[in-house]
């Protein structure tokens, strides 16, 4: 919530359009589904707002050491936190934003290399095991109305456990985006607007 008013504050969100994203982005169904199965890891989902007020920062100029500090510390927080799908998705983005602001790619690196050195606690275990982890792959959706049904298709707990859905092994939580048919259609309609 503190990282939403963060946005608010940085963008200067006007108070319906903040509700609308409170609401968003603390009851997404993808999120909410991986939370509902004890995924907690997953609660580096709440850190985004924070990378995304940080990232507008560096946008604009900021490439202090300071800079440098916040973000290899929210990254480190991913790692405290658990969410290494969120550390190395933002690894990746600020790769690439390291590309698109190349004269200022050794900012980026720094930071990107001062966050892998505080968390190394956490990165260097399963890095020492990583031939034992089971690495196959377990695909996506299969068809586009699969997308829309995930995105618009309440499915119970009980209906949700592996094998019931998309011909997959992996649970339903994996697939949820659940946002219903109004969510589906304001996002459309907030696209086509923007």
């Amino acid at each position: 919530f503190f990282g939403l008013l963060a946005l608010r504050r940085r963008f200067h969100i006007t108070p319906p359009l903040f509700i609308l994203l409170f609401f968003i982005t603390s009851f997404n169904g993808h999120i909410l589904a991986h939370l509902s199965v004890g995924h907690i890891n997953w609660g580096g989902h709440f850190l985004m707002p924070w990378l995304v007020v940080l990232v507008d920062r560096f946008i604009h100029g900021d490439d202090s050491w300071d800079w440098v500090f916040q973000i290899s510390l929210l990254l480190f927080a991913f790692l405290l936190q658990g969410s290494f799908h969120h550390f190395i998705w933002a690894l990746i983005f600020l790769g690439f934003l390291s590309l698109v602001f190349i004269r200022r790619f050794f900012t980026v690196l720094k930071a990107m290399v001062f966050a892998c050195l505080a968390g190394s606690f956490r990165l260097f275990p399963p890095a020492l095991s990583f031939t034992s982890f089971d690495r196959d792959f377990h695909g996506g959706y299969p068809t586009i109305f699969s997308i829309y049904e995930a995105l618009t298709h309440w499915v119970s707990p009980a209906e949700a456990m592996p094998f019931n859905h998309m011909g997959s092994n992996l649970g339903y939580w994996e697939f949820d985006l659940y946002i219903g048919k109004v969510g589906l259609w304001f996002l459309i309609a907030a696209g086509l607007v923007d």
